[in-house]
């Protein structure tokens, strides 16, 4: 093999063992000490590299914090999106499709409180994209739900689904923030809310005949 392969081969590996070192030392430290009280130096030393190399990987902490959340992000996603609602109604279908979402963050409070606090306005950074593609998967599978219900008469064929589509996405933000706010609340119960908010969702959204009473009225 030419030498030039095998060295392109090495610095290939050893680039993939670094990066695997600062996503075990970050997750670390941001689930023990906190994402405040870690500093990007701590994250460096601890991973056995100079904060240049560091900052190869990410921009800065927030994005650090970002390249951690894609990777569990995105096989919760693919967990997702292998989910049938083909029949379930539209209620049990959203909560079908967002459990595991509060289940992965249940999983490690702290690092989860981050990310949600630093979601807000993440646009910029090497790993701002990965990020607004999986939530745009999110966005995908609620539309999907919605269309579903739309073609089995569940839901009003007239609805703007790309607002129904927002409001869904929305109540759940909010609603995963007051979650991981508590530390006593039950998944279960969270999920029982959020059913019942998702409920008045739908009954606004109506179906055809309470969209036609509507209009008579």
């Amino acid at each position: 093999m030419p030498r030039d392969k095998v060295a392109g081969g090495r610095r290939e590996q050893n680039k993939a063992e670094k990066l695997k070192r600062i996503k075990e030392v970050a997750y670390s430290l941001f689930a023990t000490r906190g994402y405040d009280q870690t500093t990007t130096a701590q994250i460096a030393h601890e991973a056995g590299i100079g904060i240049a190399t560091l900052f190869f990987y990410a921009d800065d902490k927030r994005d650090l914090l970002f390249l951690i959340f894609n990777e569990w992000f995105d096989t919760v996603l693919n967990e997702m999106e292998r989910t049938d609602f083909s029949e379930s109604k539209m209620v049990d279908a959203l909560i079908k499709l967002l459990r595991p979402m509060y289940v992965h963050h249940r999983r490690s409070p702290k690092l989860s409180r981050a990310t949600l606090r630093e979601l807000n306005f993440f646009s910029s950074g090497k790993h701002s994209d990965a990020f607004n593609e999986n939530n745009r998967r999110i966005h995908n599978l609620i539309e999907k739900i919605v269309h579903i219900c739309i073609d089995r008469g569940e839901v009003a064929s007239d609805i703007n689904v790309e607002l129904a589509v927002a409001i869904v996405f929305a109540t759940y933000q909010a609603e995963i923030r007051r979650f991981m706010a508590e530390d006593t609340g039950s998944i279960e119960g969270a999920l029982d809310r959020l059913a019942r908010m998702f409920a008045l969702v739908v009954s606004g959204l109506g179906s055809p005949s309470s969209a036609k009473a509507r209009k008579t009225k």
